[in-house]
This record gives structure tokens, sequence and C-alpha cells, in this order.
């Protein structure tokens, strides 16, 4: 992430990790349950309301992600960029994130 050279605070984030389902049990909701129901975790005190993704650029749009280049946030692993998503729960929190982090 590209700074803006003044010092970072601490910004505490959320980050929904790999969501997999048994192949006999896809196509029944499971994993877009499991989802929803992280992402309703995510509200809990004392974060902001980030979170950030690296999964399939196709699946994880349904759940209002979008990728992160949109925000000026880079993928710090060399991953695709499509892939590297983050979804705001709170109104204002992707930008004031971006500003906390000195991201530029």
């Amino acid at each position: 992430m590209k700074t803006s050279g003044k010092k970072p605070k601490f910004v505490p984030e959320l980050s929904l990790d790999l969501v997999a389902v048994r192949p006999e049990f896809r196509k029944r909701g499971i994993g877009g349950t499991l989802i929803r129901e992280g992402l309703v975790a995510c509200l809990l005190p004392g974060y902001d309301s980030v979170v950030i993704v690296l999964g399939h650029p196709e699946y994880y749009p349904k759940f209002g992600f979008e990728p992160a280049v949109k925000w000026r946030i880079k993928e710090p692993l060399g991953a695709p960029a499509d892939a590297f998503m983050v979804l705001e729960l709170r109104e204002g929190d992707l930008k004031r994130c971006r500003r906390d982090c000195g991201v530029s």
C-alpha cells in the first residue's frame, strides 16, 4: 500500500478467509449463509466496518464486495487485482480507513 509519508494509525480490520463447501452440499446456499453470518459478526464494536477478501471475483461481488483497486488499495501479495476485494459495511468507513492508514 502506498502511503502519504505520515505515520499511519492502527486500524482494526477484519478479513474474510476462504469459504469452502463440500461438493455434495453445494448449490444449497450454505456458502452464502456462512459469508452473510460472518459479515454480521463484522459489525461487532471496536472494528472499522471494512472487510477484505482474496477470493473469486465472480462470487464475492454478489455480497457487495468490490475490487480494492477502486479505492487505490493494492493487494500486498501480488495476487490478481480483481481477486482482492473490499466491502464497506458502514458508509464512509473505507474513506476513513484510507485516511487513517495514510493511503495517498
